[in-house]
């Protein structure tokens, strides 16, 4: 007479052994050390919207030589929306991490440019696209995250 399990069956046996699982919600602060209950997936897309990878001068140009100069509109703050869009010729401030303005075509670093009153002068060539992360790059809305 053969006694022996299926490799299934033993799991199952095993497993009405052992206590139910305790399932809670903790902030990630406190996730350290405990073991995932579910998949996770993204809620929005990361970065949301298009935004500066440094600090630095967004362009209302792409593909723009060394020493041109470009009239600052101003400065935005961190997560400001500019209702302008900018146009060739102009450039406004940002941070890394910040929403870029409507007609941004690229980033200059912040070192690479000199401000003259209302003038910005950029000391590179810049490339259309540069220092720009593009909405969802990291990850989007839907996509797994953490697996169980």
């Amino acid at each position: 007479m053969n006694n022996s399990i299926s490799l299934e069956q033993a799991q199952l046996m095993l497993q009405s052994l052992l206590p139910l699982r305790q399932v809670e919600e903790v902030s990630l602060a406190k996730a350290y050390k405990r073991v995932l209950a579910k998949d996770v997936f993204a809620v929005d897309n990361l970065p949301t919207g298009y935004r500066s990878a440094v600090d630095g001068y967004a362009l209302g140009d792409g593909n723009v030589l060394q020493y041109s100069l470009f009239k600052l509109k101003g400065y935005l703050r961190l997560d400001e929306a500019c209702k302008d869009s900018l146009k060739s010729g102009e450039a406004m401030g940002v941070l890394t991490g910040g929403l870029l303005p409507p007609g941004c075509k690229a980033v200059v670093n912040h070192e690479k440019a000199v401000v003259d009153g209302i003038h910005l002068k950029v000391l590179e060539e810049v490339k259309e696209g540069q220092n720009i992360r593009t909405e969802g790059e990291d990850y989007k809305q839907g996509e797994l995250i953490l697996a169980t």
